[in-house]
């Protein structure tokens, strides 16, 4: 049974038309207020603050896939890797202040949760562990986020397997035995 955090009760002063739209959005959500504003709030601890330090663009996901579409397979998977080899170790070490699978699949999942990158799932079976995508941007990003994620494992010492479909990908891979230090 999950334990519920300690919470402090805040009082925020905001504009009528503010205070009205999160009324809006949170009766469209069928949810409170409250909630809406604890999402929002949680989103920003967990994704703004690191997206915008590390430099991150907003684009339409058509405006992206557009872009893949532009060049070949193969170049979306050269480019995959060659930014997977670097990339997900410093988001990680950033984000996490750590870098290990553990941190690495959290990094993901948030891309997977805020970041638009698609849906994704990771099942484990002791040091197994295989990472499903679905998403709508195309074979191009297929093939681009597989090998992001891949080459991000091997720098952590896996040696993942991946496949890839025009709206999904499937990364699978055991973990590397760490020597206890």
């Amino acid at each position: 049974m999950a334990s519920k955090k300690k919470t402090v009760l805040r009082t925020v002063r905001m504009t009528e038309e503010l205070d009205e739209l999160l009324q809006r959005d949170a009766q469209d959500k069928r949810i409170s207020v409250n909630s809406l504003v604890a999402t929002i709030l949680s989103k920003y601890s967990e994704w703004d603050r690191f997206a915008e330090r590390f430099g991150f663009v907003s684009v339409p996901k058509e405006t992206l896939s557009s872009i893949l579409e532009t060049g070949s397979e193969e170049a979306a998977i050269q480019a995959g890797k060659a930014l997977g080899a670097h990339i997900p170790s410093e988001i990680s070490q950033f984000w996490m202040k750590r870098l290990d699978i553990e941190s690495f699949l959290a990094v993901t999942a948030l891309f997977s949760r805020y970041g638009g990158a698609g849906q994704y799932e990771v099942k484990t079976e002791g040091r197994n562990h295989v990472i499903t995508a679905h998403h709508t941007m195309g074979q191009r990003w297929s093939a681009y986020l597989s090998q992001v994620i891949a080459e991000g494992l091997r720098a952590l010492g896996a040696t993942p397997k991946v496949s890839f479909s025009k709206g999904s990908f499937v990364v699978s891979f055991t973990e590397p035995i760490r020597p206890p230090f």
